[in-house]
């Protein structure tokens, strides 16, 4: 996220950018429309500036964070006069999209489905980069236009329409089985 380091000893920083990148900003300027400030504010944060309680208030609300430890952290108290004032670990990798699901207003059931179509999306991705990087590798360069074209159609095979498909169904039979059982 960031493209120079960070001040020596900008804890904040430290702690701000990896929960940020953990959570699937990629960018200090798409954390910066998130937190509805400018990138220039976050630009400084980097640098050692610290962040304003209001801008406390907004990580605070977007990380899922106690304002306490972020007041801590960011050097506006001292630890000693909140009760409990550790910071929690940045989160694993979350990518992007996992964000934007866990961010919607899906009920628990819808969010669990989507959950598993991007992961079936993202295994299929990865079995395509596998067999992308393996003919690369080979030796045996397909010579004919058939052979290439079989090599070609095997890495650009998909299963989208199927996993689009299997969303629909699941979400018509759920909306379905909910309408019944409220009548």
């Amino acid at each position: 996220m960031t493209e120079t380091p960070p001040e020596a000893g900008n804890e904040f920083w430290d702690w701000f950018s990896k929960t940020a990148k953990g959570l699937g900003y990629r960018t200090e300027a798409a954390l910066a429309r998130a937190l509805q400030t400018s990138p220039s504010t976050v630009l400084r944060w980097r640098k050692g500036t610290r962040p304003t309680i209001p801008h406390l208030l907004k990580i605070s609300s977007l990380f899922g964070v106690r304002l306490e430890s972020l007041l801590v952290l960011s050097g506006h108290v001292p630890a000693d006069l909140v009760q409990d004032s550790r910071v929690p670990e940045p989160p694993g990798h979350v990518t992007p999209t996992e964000r934007i699901i866990r961010e919607s207003d899906l009920d628990e059931r819808m969010a669990e489905l989507m959950n598993s179509y991007w992961a079936s999306r993202i295994d299929e991705e990865r079995k395509r980069v596998q067999r992308l990087i393996e003919l690369l590798m080979s030796d045996a360069v397909p010579l004919s236009s058939d052979q290439f074209s079989e090599e070609v159609g095997s890495i650009l095979e998909s299963r989208l329409s199927a996993h689009v498909t299997r969303v629909i169904v699941e979400w018509a039979q759920y909306r379905q089985s909910t309408r019944e059982g409220g009548l």
